[in-house]
């Protein structure tokens, strides 16, 4: 019968292996569908894609894809990945690597129109090592992004003016999203005699499996059950019409 509405959560996790890795220098910028990349200069940084260690890559002998973001020159010059928009985030992570433990600054932050906004900046300077590390955005960060447009963005910039390449891998990005769930009140007809029938649970959502149980009272034996849906032994796979 008919019910109310929850929620459940859902995780998308970007880990770039089914995109053909290139070079990081190379003229193609091969992303995932939906992703977005640019430069704010084309001499000294270049857009952002999907490479690996077997592509020359400069990050070091790791085994996978990743996306890869390289720049020289301080940090007047650097570029940016874009990533898809989402409704309703919950939270947001993702792995990182520089190429370089001293030289080397990500901005994580989001896209507000046409214009990119920094909310925390990830220098390699005594915070991280050029090993990979993990790191997950707070709460009120995520919440910035909701209300601006929900899309995350990566921007990568050189500490140090120069013309040495510095760069940073990104892995593993995960943004779990609230997504509403319909879902159905499970009604027992009135008037069974001989004993009783419960469901369990009595509330559930399409698709969910609902457990239906008949005892029987005093010496009565069930002789049969009626259930609307799809069946399998003593359960049922609600559908949005059952």
């Amino acid at each position: 019968g008919g019910g109310g509405g929850g929620s459940t959560i859902e995780c998308n996790t970007e880990t770039f292996s089914g995109v053909t890795a290139t070079d990081y220098n190379s003229i193609t910028i091969n992303l995932p569908s939906g992703w977005e990349s640019g430069r704010s200069n084309a001499t000294n940084a270049y857009a952002p894609r999907v490479s690996n260690y077997s592509t020359n890559s400069p990050i070091g002998n790791y085994d996978g894809n990743y996306l890869v973001m390289s720049a020289r020159q301080g940090t007047n010059y650097y570029n940016w990945a874009i990533a898809p928009q989402y409704e309703d985030i919950t939270s947001i992570s993702f792995r990182f690597r520089f190429s370089n433990a001293t030289y080397g600054q990500l901005e994580v932050g989001y896209l507000d129109g046409t214009s990119l906004y920094t909310l925390q900046t990830i220098s390699t300077s005594n915070q991280y090592s050029n090993g990979w590390n993990q790191y997950t955005l707070s709460s009120s960060d995520v919440a910035t992004i909701n209300n601006n447009g929900g899309q995350l963005v990566f921007m990568f910039s050189s500490t140090r003016t120069n013309n040495t390449w510095y760069h940073v891998a990104i892995d593993d990005v995960e943004i779990c999203v609230n997504v509403p769930v319909s879902t159905y009140n499970v009604n027992i007809a009135s008037g069974i005699t001989g004993g009783t029938v419960t469901a369990s649970p009595t509330t559930a959502a399409e698709g969910a499996t609902v457990t239906l149980t008949a005892t029987p009272s005093g010496s009565n034996e069930l002789s049969s059950i009626s259930v609307t849906g799809n069946t399998s032994g003593n359960t049922i796979s609600l559908s949005g019409s059952d």
